[in-house]
């Protein structure tokens, strides 16, 4: 489809602008409207759901009005008959689909959920009047989930304009700011409860890692013993840039497919993710991967570690001081974000089989936000 991508048009989602519970438009793209009508089979309407196949499978959003015309690449499209609330079904398929496609597909390498899925994907259906109030009670975490959202958006926006190539002349290479880890370990050697394994579905989903028994880690990974920044070598046109500071007792992990990159005493995490998420940066290391498909390409650890960035030990202290608080305003939004997100799923089974009722749900939903 690349193609056929316009600066301007109709709206064109693909698996990575949608995530559980929500669109994400940051990275989209357009299509032309005479190419739209060509594809009707995979336009949408307001109060369709779209589900992703890879990526984060089983995600699932909800078209809203106002969007105008849309259309999309590689999602499932569902479209709620008229006895179901397209809010609640919405829920309930990120509420469900998560353990169907790890119960089937144990051992895969990537996993998928395709329209077989989708169709025997089982979903507890109250009245629609329930329906209609569970929905209700859940969407004003979603309201509070959104402005979490934005604040981390705006924050780390607002800390990379700082930081920006067109404020600051001086440039250095990366290698000059951290340095390259590459301890690698199985996570089932350790004796411990649990680890945080940071993958890129992980990443995806909104940056939250996987916290979860080592044993149901079955490759090596990256040991992530001190605080730094992940570069995701994989499509880095893709910008995951992830900014890790283990927490005591929970060792971390990092996908292979990451640079684990250490900084120097000078210099803070915070700082290195705020050059190396840089625009210009990224499109720089794009322009040098290798790989057979797009969806395999990958830049070489020697490429991004030679690449110029801004060097942050000539920017003022003030400067580099406000770079980070901005970022930690920004996790502190992302995490409560996520934190509201796991009461949103928690709340819905319980609100389902009728353990919980629609008053006691809102009141904590009331303290929640």
């Amino acid at each position: 489809m690349a193609s056929e991508y316009v600066s301007q048009g109709v709206l064109f989602l693909r698996s990575q602008n949608v995530r559980p519970g929500r669109l994400d438009l940051a990275n989209c793209r357009w299509i032309p409207a005479e190419f739209h009508e060509r594809l009707r089979k995979s336009q949408l309407n307001p109060g369709d759901i779209v589900i992703v196949r890879t990526g984060i499978p089983g995600a699932a959003a909800l078209i809203p009005d106002g969007l105008g015309p849309v259309n999309c690449s590689d999602l499932i499209i569902v479209r709620p008959g008229a006895e179901i609330d397209a809010r609640f079904l919405c829920y309930s398929i990120n509420a469900t689909a998560a353990s169907f496609v790890v119960a089937h597909t144990v051992g895969a390498v990537q996993q998928h959920f395709n329209i077989g899925s989708a169709r025997n994907l089982v979903i507890t259906l109250p009245a629609k009047q329930e329906q209609h109030a569970i929905a209700d009670a859940l969407s004003a975490l979603d309201d509070k989930i959104a402005v979490n959202e934005r604040i981390a958006d705006t924050s780390c926006a607002l800390a990379l304009s700082l930081f920006s190539e067109e404020r600051w002349s001086s440039r250095t290479s990366l290698s000059s700011l951290c340095r390259l880890s590459k301890v690698q370990l199985m996570p089932s050697t350790l004796n411990v409860p649990s680890v945080a394994h940071h993958s890129l579905p992980a990443f995806d989903s909104g940056q939250v890692p996987d916290v979860c028994s080592p044993e149901k880690i079955l490759s090596t990974k990256f040991l992530v013993d001190e605080p730094s920044v992940l570069l995701s070598k994989l499509n880095p046109d893709i910008p995951r840039v992830w900014r890790v500071e283990p927490k005591v007792g929970v060792p971390a992990f990092a996908s292979t497919e990451f640079l684990v990159l250490a900084p120097n005493p000078t210099i803070t995490t915070a700082e290195l993710w705020a050059v190396a998420r840089q625009g210009e940066f990224l499109s720089r290391l794009a322009a040098r991967v290798t790989g057979t498909s797009k969806s395999h390409q990958r830049v070489r650890p020697d490429e991004v570690l030679g690449s110029n960035v801004v060097d942050i030990r000539a920017i003022d202290i003030v400067t580099r001081q406000q770079v980070a608080s901005l970022v930690e305003r920004a996790e502190q939004a992302r995490e409560e974000g996520n934190t509201l997100a796991q009461l949103r799923g928690a709340l819905l089974p319980k609100l389902i089989s009728g353990e919980l009722r629609i008053k006691d749900a809102e009141r904590l939903v009331s303290d929640a936000v």
